[in-house]
């Protein structure tokens, strides 16, 4: 099958049958123009002739003219180079001479040879006159320099001698140089293209410092014979230089009427050349006329031929461009246009060979490419839009598609009128457990706390994380709200049990709050406002619960906001108090001891108990600050005690500190700066952490533990038997006294078991030697019990309610208490 020829070899097929019709049409033009040559040849060739020879004359007679000058001027200082350009521009004087036939012209050449050889005589005799004033400028300067230093030996000698000096000709040989110099200076002026009467007047000049320097010359004293014969020799010098100076003066009168005849005769010729072109000029144009005629002619024709080719040209090109670029081009448009609407599986057919062929080819294989790439693309965008619409630790839903999903579940409910519940749920001292056991063991509880979530409420709606330990539920399959407040319970009941993460078992517990639409709100952003405003009621109510929203909590979720701000303000202007409960000994009832415990006495609300605000201190970050002032005011107290009221011996006081200030690593600085220098009080002060936040953080702990019982601090673990400790890890806690949770003895009256707990614990700590405390006494029967079992040290209302200092200061003293054991 024979192969059609590519675009390319069409175009150049066309352009030479182009090329071809133009070839022809100006074989005519130029047949036509052979006649205005004809003419051109046999007329022109004279006037050329004519203007060449007249051309090269006034181009060479102006070239030796500016080489005259240079005679004149920059060659007149070297005979050798003047003589040498003097034969040359002679040399070239002669051969236009002899270009010419015109007799006229060979008059005027002859002219201007003459008045140049006459020049050029005036110009050499000048060089010579020149140089012989250089050579006696110079033994005048080698002579001044002799007279200087005959001068300057015979002050030497007589300065040696010791005679006097009057003059010594130093200062008029100093005058002599400056006209020695000045007429260096006015004979190298003469050398300048100066007029003939301004030569004059500086040969004058010239003449008349000569005079000087003669005058100065004859009032140098004579010491010596040297300095007389010096004297001689530059006055004869002197007399050269005016010899060659009255020579100068008669050349440069004859040099500057050669300089005008050989003007008169350079201006001469030129006229007589510009008169003969002016002649062939006027010929010229009458030929000019005859060719107009001609050329006339002539242009009609090329038009006509230009016409007939260019539209011929433009009709081939047309059709070519339309059958083998326009349709190819039509249709890779089209290509172009399905693959911008994404439509890549269309593949393009040009029916063309040769460079359309390539392009088909290529485009249809970057089709391929860009279907494969835009089916990637579209796979990384799902997995993008995954990314931003879920969680990327646990994989749920996050708060932004959270949010829309409960948007649409509010549209779609309120259009059939029923109703659904959001629940809000928040892990209880997750902070804790992310700050003690580190962030990598958080994240893995809140992937398995979200792997519960999912399987217990997939069947009925949906689960979104919300942000750190927080998670949203729509419960959009339930529709009633016993059923979701059931769920609820299921979904705390479910996470109480044990997670094992890493090496670490770790007991969780959420609060959770209910919110049902349409009675608790009617939008996204009213609805998880109140579950969320339930779930801190939860937390309030003491963590591990489930609370259903009543507008009541709204008003006490602002008035805790109002509390919160309150108590940045609080801590600053000593708005706490601290009151103190006794630690008695249960056997005699003699206070041995007081656990202090905040209160905050509010400007407006009046006394606020620590489970109101001590919380709002842990969540922002105030428990610390809480803490030290606390600590500050039992050291102070116990100081005025000791220096205002009577000794208060060894009673010890008790100071609670939260997990996060046991953590701070400037801890025991902070406390020995808090003692003001009285060391010694550590020893009568108990510092108590809970078990549980002892636990979370328990190797850091540890060695604060040890570094605050080597400064003298006791350190108490406080309710002790909720946490997570197990009694084995009692003894590797470095602890002085164990604070056994009141719990355990709520109902010790009617339960001998609940008794034999707190016997087995008792004797587990007396074995460890440990100091045992027992809290939350309230009856006589309990504490009757408690003391048949050997129980050492209890507080409660039994006994006393915590109470201000000055009281506790008059129950020490008194030792009246509401009960004593008898």
């Amino acid at each position: 099958m024979m192969k059609s020829p590519s675009v390319a070899l069409r175009l150049v097929l066309t352009v030479c049958f182009i090329v071809t019709i133009i070839g022809v049409g100006f074989g005519v033009v130029v047949r036509s123009l052979s006649n205005v040559e004809a003419i051109l040849q046999s007329e022109s060739t004279e006037h050329i002739s004519v203007l060449t020879v007249n051309s090269t004359v006034s181009r060479q007679v102006f070239e030796l003219s500016s080489r005259v000058q240079l005679l004149e001027q920059a060659f007149l200082y070297s005979e050798t180079a003047l003589s040498e350009e003097g034969f040359y521009i002679d040399q070239q004087l002669q051969q236009l001479r002899d270009l010419s036939n015109n007799d006229a012209l060979t008059e005027k050449m002859d002219a201007f040879i003459g008045a140049f050889h006459r020049f050029l005589g005036g110009s050499l005799s000048l060089n010579r006159i020149l140089k012989s004033i250089n050579e006696a400028d110079s033994s005048l300067n080698q002579e001044l320099d002799l007279l200087d230093f005959h001068l300057a030996s015979a002050k030497l000698d007589r300065l040696l001698m010791n005679k006097a000096q009057k003059k010594n000709g130093l200062g008029t040989l100093t005058m002599m140089r400056e006209s020695y110099l000045e007429i260096g200076k006015l004979v190298g002026t003469i050398r300048s293209r100066i007029t003939p009467e301004t030569e004059k007047v500086v040969l004058l000049e010239i003449q008349k410092e000569l005079g000087v320097f003669l005058l100065h010359l004859n009032n140098i004293p004579v010491f010596t014979p040297q300095i007389q014969t010096q004297k001689n020799l530059l006055e004869h010098h002197i007399k050269r230089y005016n010899a060659s100076l009255r020579q100068m003066k008669a050349n440069l009168d004859q040099r500057w009427s050669i300089i005008t005849a050989l003007t008169d005769s350079q201006n001469n010729l030129l006229e007589f050349v510009e008169n003969t072109e002016q002649n062939v000029q006027q010929s010229a144009l009458l030929l000019k006329m005859r060719l107009k005629q001609d050329i006339s002619n002539t242009r009609v024709l090329i038009a006509l031929v230009g016409i007939t080719v260019l539209i011929t040209g433009l009709l081939l090109t047309l059709k070519m461009v339309s059958t083998h670029i326009h349709q190819p081009l039509r249709k890779l448009s089209i290509g172009l246009h399905n693959m911008e609407s994404n439509e890549f599986y269309e593949r393009l057919y040009l029916g063309k060979a040769g460079e359309w062929k390539k392009i088909e080819t290529a485009f249809n294989r970057m089709a391929s490419r860009l279907q494969t790439t835009y089916t990637e693309l579209n796979d990384e965008r799902q997995k993008f839009n995954f990314l931003a619409h879920h969680d990327p630790l646990t994989g749920l839903i996050n708060r932004l598609l959270g949010t829309t999903i409960l948007r649409e579940t509010i549209t779609e409910h309120d259009r059939s009128k029923r109703v659904f519940t959001v629940l809000y749920l928040d892990v209880d001292q997750f902070k804790i457990i992310n700050d003690s056991l580190g962030h990598s063991t958080g994240d893995e509880l809140l992937k398995n706390v979200a792997h519960s979530l999912t399987n217990i409420v997939s069947h009925y709606g949906i689960v979104s994380r919300m942000g750190g330990d927080e998670f949203m539920i729509i419960l959009n399959n339930i529709h009633s709200t016993e059923k979701s407040y059931e769920l609820a319970e299921k979904i705390n009941a479910e996470l109480r049990r044990p997670y094992k993460i890493q090496e670490h078992t770790t007991l969780v517990s959420a609060s959770i709050g209910l919110c049902h639409f349409p009675q608790h709100g009617q939008d996204a952003e009213t609805l998880i406002r109140n579950a969320d405003t339930a779930m801190y009621q939860a937390k309030r109510n003491g963590r591990d619960c489930t609370v259903d929203y009543n507008s009541s909590m709204t008003l006490a979720a602002d008035e805790v906001i109002l509390l919160n701000n309150d108590l940045h303000h609080a801590i600053k202007e000593n708005e706490l108090v601290v009151f103190y409960q006794p630690i008695v000994d249960i056997q005699t009832g003699i206070i041995v001891g007081a656990e202090a415990l905040v209160r905050w006495s509010h400007p407006t609300k009046g006394l606020i108990f620590p489970d109101s605000f001590l919380p709002l201190a842990e969540k922002n970050g105030l428990a610390s600050a809480v803490d030290k002032w606390v600590f500050e005011h039992v050291v102070g107290d116990i100081l005025r005690w000791k220096e205002e009221l009577k000794p208060i011996g060894d009673l010890l006081f008790s100071v609670n500190f939260s997990g996060k200030k046991f953590q701070e690593p400037n801890l025991q600085n902070e406390l020995r700066l808090a003692l003001g220098g009285h060391t010694e009080l550590a020893k009568q002060i108990i510092i108590e952490i809970t078990e549980r936040e002892m636990v979370l953080g328990y190797e850091g702990n540890i060695e604060t533990i040890e570094a605050l019982r080597a400064c003298g601090y006791r350190i108490a673990i406080d309710d002790f038997g909720v946490g997570h400790s197990s009694f084995a890890s009692l003894q590797k806690i470095p602890a002085d006294i164990i604070k056994l949770d009141h719990s355990f003895i709520d109902n010790i009256e009617n339960s001998s078991r609940d008794l034999n707990i707190v016997r087995s614990i008792k004797s587990l700590v007396d074995q460890l030697n440990l100091e045992f405390i027992i809290e939350g006494i309230e009856t006589e029967q309990q504490a009757i019990k408690l003391k048949h079992i050997g129980g050492t040290l209890a507080q409660g209302y039994l006994y006393a309610k915590p109470v201000p200092a000055i009281e506790l200061y008059n129950l020490v003293a008194n030792q009246k208490l509401k009960y004593k054991t008898s």
